[in-house]
């Protein structure tokens, strides 16, 4: 039963995807580095930026351990 609860927490969209991208630009990220430390791929990056898209908490969880702090404050 916890798996099925893990999983979905993992897969759930996380509304600040955009700001948390715009965070890691904004201290000297390319998307390259962002997709490589998100395992995914700079086209991906680039939708997240743009708003189109929302990365999963588990994908944007290297973002979230360096940014999530910032997210909280604002």
């Amino acid at each position: 039963m916890e798996a099925t609860t893990n999983s979905k927490k993992n897969k759930r969209k996380l509304n600040q995807t955009k700001q948390l991208v715009k965070l890691a630009l904004n201290d000297g990220w390319s998307q390259v580095e962002i997709a490589e430390k998100c395992r995914t791929q700079q086209s991906v990056v680039s939708a997240w930026n743009k708003g189109t898209k929302q990365g999963t908490e588990q994908q944007l969880k290297p973002l979230l351990e360096v940014f999530g702090y910032k997210l909280r404050r604002n």
